[in-house]
């Protein structure tokens, strides 16, 4: 009894805590760093701190395919770490992805918040796409639309036979992430159907390949596909397609999952689909898609399909569109109960009629669970662009309030009143009005007075993503990003510094001349990291003085330069290739350590792409391009050469002092 309490006073306080706490630190640990750089070095700490880590060290399990002697041997290393201490029922995710690169030209990988750990916040495009799915790459064109052989089945099976073994060992699996580009293997799929008919499985290149047909040569499904189909695990898939792959095929993929939506895959809750074009002048010649066949259905004999409820229908629960098929809004209703869509994203191009119809759609109270609004308020059409801003407005006055919302497009005054009048519980906006070398609609400029609309209109706002004017450092530019710090509860901020010329002469359609290249350009371009510090500082010292806390809620700032090269209606590519050298993106983030509040980490993304790409421009003061001289004259009034490396040899104007 003695060598009991020794042994607990010896222990550190830390040591001493219950384990739950210790559980509540490790959880809290895993969630404030995506890397779980945090958790890993607490785990170090101490023998009692290793094993209190362990449930949140070993809950996701990622494999990277890099061939199937590598596969083996991962699997056999995780199988000796994870039968330590029975670490095996810690596993909640298992993630399979893609080592090599993508073997299709087009690829569109986002991040969400199911695989937050594998792609950085701090790396995503401003106003890039971040929908709910697991991250993904789509492989959207699949002009290789392969159907194996059996006797190739058999052998993909035997290569992926390790990993279904150990999918099985697993007595607490809930996730499995499929993130290849080839079909899921049958014995994966078997593994998850007999284990864990309970697990959720995420596919992040669904494509029923066996669905791109020869035109006029209909074919049933593949069994292994169909079986994937009716998969009772089957919860999120993200799709990319084209309709048709070349002038002798046509793809059925969009109707194959509207219905596997609506009676086939029963607990399918999140949908991403993305039709993107494909195919070439040569392709597609002579071929018009309003003469795809209808389809026939996954089977020409309807007899074999499963028996379907008398009210078939689904129950997403997020849904990401993206292409050329989202005016017929409408013709999802039959496939999906709209009132339980809780996030809906569409993205591409929308005419102000699709706009109507989802109008209509909650007028109706379809949706009255929706909480998510991403919209691209983007016309193809000169005629449309003038009335996208109502459209949108008035879609945003009959939809319930929001808790995020993120818009860009031809979106204006119209649609920022609604949302501050109908939308007062947004916990995060993005707001991005367009502004574009072929402009019909004059830009919308965002001031500091549309953020104190905000302050006084969202008071539970914590996250900003806005499109802001770089005005030379000025009062202007510096009170927007006070008043940006006197939302309350802000966490985050993400900018684009938009430094096109908003004054320039717009023609409506037709490029006006650009005006000579002005010192003003560059010197709004040039962004280093003591200007982004100072802006961070500016937003985080009002947010300081905005909360009886005494303490900033203020946490992260992410800045992007935008727009260098636009004059009105016209876009110079020259100048914008020498902008982009001193246009760079930076990344801010506050110390969350308590006692550390006043450090900031600075950090350039992309900072060695941009190295590479400036060593293959070794010229002191010589043009990129020859028609550029003008530019680099500019360059060299500003700043003059001190070191003899132009690429170095400049500086950010910095912010005005003494704005109150």
């Amino acid at each position: 009894m003695m060598a009991a309490s020794t042994s607990l006073l010896s222990r550190s306080p830390l040591e001493r805590l219950p384990l739950l706490v210790l559980d509540l630190v490790c959880e809290y640990l895993a969630d404030i760093d995506s890397k779980r750089r945090s958790l890993f070095a607490f785990s170090l700490t101490s023998k009692t701190c290793c094993d209190a880590a362990a449930v949140q060290r070993f809950r996701h399990v990622y494999i990277e395919y890099q061939g199937w002697k590598k596969l083996k041997c991962d699997l056999e290393r995780w199988n000796e770490i994870l039968n330590v201490k029975r670490r095996v029922r810690y596993v909640r995710k298992v993630e399979v992805a893609n080592e090599r690169e993508p073997r299709f030209s087009k690829v569109i990988k986002y991040k969400t918040a199911l695989t937050a750990e594998k792609v950085s916040e701090e790396e995503a495009e401003i106003g890039g796409v971040r929908w709910q799915t697991p991250e993904i790459t789509v492989y959207p064109l699949m002009l290789n639309s392969w159907i194996l052989t059996e006797k190739e089945r058999e052998k993909t099976d035997e290569a992926w036979l390790p990993l279904a073994k150990f999918i099985a060992q697993l007595p607490g699996l809930r996730d499995f992430i499929y993130s290849y580009p080839a079909q899921i293997p049958r014995c994966i799929l078997s593994a998850l159907h007999q284990y864990h008919p309970n697990s959720r499985l995420h596919i992040s290149s669904f494509n029923f390949r066996s669905l791109c047909q020869e035109k006029g040569r209909p074919r049933d499904i593949d069994p292994d596909e169909f079986a994937l189909a009716t998969s009772p695990c089957l919860y999120s898939v993200t799709l990319g397609f084209s309709p048709y792959r070349a002038s002798t095929h046509v793809n059925y993929n969009h109707e194959a999952v509207l219905q596997m939506v609506a009676t086939l895959a029963p607990k399918l809750r999140h949908l991403d689909m993305w039709n993107l074009d494909v195919g070439n002048a040569m392709t597609m010649e002579g071929f018009d898609p309003m003469e795809k066949p209808p389809w026939q259905g996954y089977f020409a004999d309807k007899r074999r399909l499963p028996p379907t409820p008398l009210r078939a229908i689904g129950a997403l629960q997020s849904l990401v569109l993206y292409g050329e098929f989202l005016d017929d809004i409408t013709s999802w209703d039959g496939y999906t109960d709209f009132s339980k869509l809780q996030s809906l994203e569409i993205g591409g191009s929308i005419q102000p009629e699709g706009l109507q119809a989802l109008k209509k759609m909650a007028e109706n109270s379809q949706f009255k669970s929706l909480r998510t609004l991403g919209l691209d308020s983007y016309s193809l059409l000169d005629g449309d662009r003038a009335h996208m801003d109502e459209a949108t407005s008035l879609l945003l006055q009959n939809l319930p309030p929001l808790r995020d919302l993120k818009l860009k497009g031809f979106v204006a005054e119209e649609t920022f009143s609604s949302i501050l009048n109908h939308h007062r519980t947004l916990r995060e906006l993005q707001f991005l009005p367009a502004r574009d070398t072929v402009m019909v609609v004059k830009p919308y400029v965002v001031s500091s007075e549309h953020v104190q609309r905000l302050q006084k209109n969202l008071p539970d706002l914590q996250y900003v993503t806005l499109r802001i004017p770089r005005t030379m450092s000025d009062e202007r530019e510096v009170r927007i990003y006070q008043a940006l710090g006197r939302l309350r509860q802000l966490k985050r901020v993400s900018l684009l510094l938009d430094c096109s010329d908003t004054h320039a002469p717009y023609t409506f359609g037709r490029a006006a001349p650009p005006p000579p290249p002005a010192p003003e350009t560059f010197l709004n371009a040039a962004v280093d990291s003591t200007l982004a510090l100072s802006i961070f500082r500016t937003i985080s010292d009002a947010n300081t003085l905005s909360r009886s806390t005494g303490l900033p809620s203020f946490q992260f700032l992410q800045l992007q330069v935008t727009g260098y090269g636009e004059f009105g209606n016209d876009w110079e590519i020259g100048l914008e290739t020498l902008i982009e050298f001193i246009a760079r993106p930076w990344v801010c983030t506050r110390d969350p350590r308590e006692g550390h509040e006043t450090e900031v980490t600075v950090r350039e993304v992309n900072k060695e792409q941009r190295i590479d790409e400036m060593n293959n421009y070794d010229i002191p003061y010589g043009s990129i391009f020859d028609d550029i001289d003008e530019y680099t004259s500019v360059w060299k009034q500003i700043w003059p050469t001190k070191t003899g490396n132009w690429r170095e040899d400049w500086s950010s104007v910095p912010l005005a002092e003494g704005v109150e």
